[in-house]
């Protein structure tokens, strides 16, 4: 499954996104702090890969296709999180295998703000990082 979330629409990535990943599912994050949990709550338990492409991300073909074939549990590409400041580990385009997902409940692995569950929970399991994205 792909997920969308977003509290603030971006052209560029909505394009890219309507183009390549027409099946993604758009969750609006925009109603308090909180929402961005919800929605990855909501999805936890999804069949197959849980592929995030957060508002901002222009999407690519390549990217998607090597999330479906790459073996590892946690896939990421790296973003531009402000200038000058990249992140390698957030949740704007990663792929959670659902083997990773199984070993994490929900409410042992979910707080408010998705990156500390990544640098609480995940962190000893380093992801497998395929380059960067726009």
């Amino acid at each position: 499954m792909i997920l969308h979330p977003y509290n603030h629409i971006f052209p560029k990535a909505r394009e890219a996104l309507e183009r390549h990943a027409p099946e993604a599912v758009p969750e609006d994050t925009s109603g308090g702090p909180f929402d961005y949990s919800r929605v990855i709550r909501k999805h936890w338990g999804c069949p197959g890969n849980l592929i995030i492409i957060e508002q901002s991300i222009v999407v690519r073909p390549d990217i998607l296709e090597t999330f479906e074939s790459c073996p590892s549990l946690w896939c990421t590409y790296a973003y531009e999180l402000c200038p000058g400041f990249w992140t390698y580990s957030g949740t704007g385009c990663l792929k959670l295998a659902p083997e990773l997902r199984a070993r994490h409940t929900v409410t042992d692995t979910l707080y408010p703000y998705m990156d500390l569950m990544f640098l609480n929970k995940f962190l000893p399991m380093l992801p497998c990082l395929h380059g960067t994205v726009e």
